[in-house]
């Protein structure tokens, strides 16, 4: 819930819902008075373990038990030209999250205790870009920029070591499970697993048409990873479709377990172009289920949920 852009006060609010049913279940609310209004739209909701997780509203990531009871609360400090925006991620094992300023250029890490909220480690640490993930003590991310070493991939921990994860380990969006590393890699269209010392597991085409890999979505309890990619394609009359496919893999065995595959035709926008659904995905912690949040290109709503089975 939140109010206006041009209002002085808003409450910004979450809701919780049964899963399963559906029945409305609690709602949590804060003033947000003090915030800009071009950032009031930025609530994060953060499970972390047991039940636990974390809000991040307004200036401040707050601690909440199972329950939905307040037990801490951090206030973030403004930087460098009033820039308060802070990224919160929460490691897989959910005990710690890593704290970084929004923006380019090097800053800091700031490793922080889920319940505590106060900080176990400051380091030094590089611009991560936009899609770089949180492993237990570390993060894996893909090199900026137009020299010979952009998309390699590399590791910063939470000591302030910085290395290749493996030298010829290149591409983008993360997957992490344990010592697991799970990414798009180049040439567009394959898949690598790889272990966080580099050793690599799995190096494999999964899409036919080298479209590249664009989300990964990772079963936190059973391991199991999903890769999404999607392409455009032309047709006849200027025609064009998107093809879209989702390969889930088991972790352990390095088996696929399913293969979907879309045909989307997209829908006419303003004059002669064409729009098409672009779906979020997530996996179930559990590897039972596939959710896909589809929303139109360029709009601001998403369109449709669909739950895919993938287990019999």
């Amino acid at each position: 819930m939140i109010s206006g852009p041009s209002s002085t006060d808003a409450r910004d609010g979450i809701s919780f819902f049964d899963a399963s049913s559906g029945v409305f279940r609690d709602s949590l609310e804060w003033s947000s008075h003090e915030r800009f209004a071009a950032d009031r739209n930025f609530v994060r909701l953060l499970p972390t373990h047991n039940g636990d997780f974390l809000v991040v509203v307004g200036r401040s990531i707050r601690h909440y038990s199972s329950s939905h009871k307040e037990t801490n609360v951090r206030m973030l400090a403004l930087g460098e030209n009033n820039n308060w925006e802070w990224v919160v991620r929460v490691s897989p094992g959910g005990e710690t999250a890593l704290m970084k300023q929004f923006g380019t250029g090097a800053n800091e890490d700031h490793w922080i205790s889920t319940e505590t909220l106060e900080d176990r480690s400051v380091v030094a640490a590089p611009f991560y870009g936009y899609g770089y993930e949180v492993g237990s003590g570390f993060v894996v991310y893909t090199t900026q920029g137009r020299s010979a070493e952009r998309n390699q991939i590399r590791i910063h921990t939470l000591t302030g070591e910085d290395r290749i994860l493996c030298p010829d380990c290149k591409g983008g969006a993360f997957g992490i499970v344990s010592d697991r590393i799970f990414f798009g890699g180049l040439p567009a269209g394959s898949a690598m697993i790889t272990k966080t010392d580099g050793t690599v597991l799995l190096r494999n085409t999964l899409s036919p048409v080298r479209a590249p890999l664009g989300q990964v979505s990772v079963a936190r309890d059973s391991g199991d990873v999903a890769f999404y990619s999607s392409v455009i394609k032309g047709g006849l009359l200027r025609e064009y479709h998107a093809r879209s496919m989702i390969v889930v893999l088991n972790a352990l065995t390095l088996l696929e377990l399913r293969r979907f595959d879309f045909e989307e035709p997209g829908e006419k926008g303003d004059g002669k172009s064409q729009r098409f659904l672009w779906p979020i995905l997530a996996i179930s912690p559990d590897g039972a289920k596939l959710a896909l949040l589809w929303r139109a290109e360029l709009a601001d709503h998403y369109d449709r949920l669909e739950v895919l089975p993938l287990r019999n």
